[in-house]
């Protein structure tokens, strides 16, 4: 309110729990707030874009989370581009024009001047993907978007840390096993006349359109993300074909009796070793080197399934990108409130066998070893049928709550169909 009054500043003002631009606009007087009793999101409007051929755009990102303790963040190297319509204009008597001011597709598919973009690569039509965008800055305008793109991610990663205390609590209270649980999150950024990166929102559900642009890059982008996240053969279709499978995979000479599910490589339950560990590491005021130097010396089963887990998701990643952890990023822990005991572990793995790809083979040779002495699935039997109760209760808990109207309705993404 005191930066209207006091500068006339653009603002803009946004519907909380919406999407494709419903109800955005652009306001530079309080008495254009909407009067609702719903709340609103007003922020200041950044009115010195970067533009290309004059017109506006920002960048979808997508970045994927498979775990949040430890921290797993991954972020994909394509990308959509998103153009306004129409020239861009700081004309206060152009501030209600949503095709100049507004990048969403939703909006400006609606313009008569809308070009769709049938070609992937081509610098025309009003939606590009992101590694075009990359080489007309290079070939075009001759800037090197290498520093821009790292700056970007950055901003990706802090926004994760800042929301860290919050979805970890939830998925602590709501989650029982850490098998196949991810989430997929559209960020939407923009680039000033700088180039420096701005985020505007982060998307929880981001849509996945099937134009031509959208498939180039969602196509894969879906496809490897489902790699990564590892989905298993379930037991019933692994017995019905385990001879087929361990013949042609050659599992037979690793001694694999098992190709499908094992709930123990997922387990939340800690044997004694595990947890006098953990509260040994997490009680001594340790520097970041000796934890490098203590922490991976004696890797108990718990550490083996986490790390095993951690290098199964890198081993996947062709155009996913890992921003965290990596051996560089031990320094944004200090951001967390209580950096956890698993992100310590991966993040001493990283800064030991992450630095080089001999480094890393060097550590797996390690894990191999291990999974051969099935160091990893050592899980305390009496905790593992607790488990599997826990889990059992919890689905039914669900199930119960499901066929309660009033309370899945009271959850923000339906409150506004009601």
């Amino acid at each position: 309110v005191k930066v209207l009054e006091n500068s006339r500043k653009p603002m803009i003002v946004k519907p909380p729990n919406w999407f494709c631009g419903i109800g955005i606009k652009l306001i530079n007087k309080i008495e254009d707030i909407p009067l609702k009793e719903s709340k609103m999101v007003v922020q200041e409007y950044i009115d010195n874009p970067f533009l290309i051929r004059g017109l506006k755009f920002d960048l979808r990102l997508y970045v994927l989370l498979t775990s949040i303790d430890p921290i797993k963040l991954y972020i994909y190297e394509e990308g959509l581009v998103r153009f306004a319509t129409e020239e861009y204009t700081n004309n206060p008597e152009q501030i209600s024009n949503n095709f100049i001011h507004l990048t969403n597709y939703s909006v400006n598919k609606e313009s008569d001047e809308f070009v769709y973009n049938e070609t992937p690569g081509d610098y025309s039509g009003h939606k590009w993907n992101l590694s075009t965008l990359w080489r007309y800055l290079s070939e075009v305008l001759c800037i090197d978007w290498r520093p821009v793109w790292e700056q970007t991610k950055e901003i990706c990663l802090k926004t994760v840390l800042c929301g860290h205390q919050h979805i970890k609590r939830e998925v602590a209270s709501q989650i029982k096993s850490e098998y196949n649980c991810y989430k997929l999150l559209g960020f939407d950024v923009f680039f000033d006349a700088n180039l420096k990166p701005w985020l505007l929102e982060v998307n929880n559900i981001p849509s996945l359109h099937a134009d031509t642009i959208d498939s180039f890059v969602n196509r894969p982008m879906v496809a490897e993300m489902f790699n990564i996240v590892g989905f298993h053969v379930s037991k019933d279709v692994a017995s019905k074909n385990q001879k087929a499978v361990s013949k042609k995979l050659g599992l037979e000479k690793l001694d694999i009796s098992n190709i499908g599910f094992d709930e123990k490589m997922y387990s939340k339950m800690k044997a004694d070793e595990d947890v006098n560990k953990q509260n040994k590491f997490m009680s001594d005021e340790l520097s970041h080197e000796e934890y490098i130097e203590n922490i991976l010396d004696d890797i108990s089963s718990s550490d083996a399934r986490t790390i095993i887990r951690s290098e199964d998701e890198l081993s996947q990643t062709v155009s996913w990108t890992r921003i965290f952890p990596t051996p560089s990023t031990h320094p944004y822990l200090q951001f967390l409130s209580s950096p956890s005991y698993p992100d310590q572990l991966l993040g001493a793995w990283e800064a030991e066998y992450g630095t080089n790809q001999e480094k890393r083979e060097e550590g797996q040779k390690i894990l191999r070893t291990l999974c051969k002495e099935k160091h990893h699935l050592k899980v305390p039997i009496n905790k593992v049928n607790t488990e599997k109760t826990e889990s059992r209760r919890a689905a039914n808990k669900e199930d119960d709550q499901s066929t309660n109207k009033g309370d899945w309705m009271d959850i923000d993404m339906f409150r506004k169909f009601q």
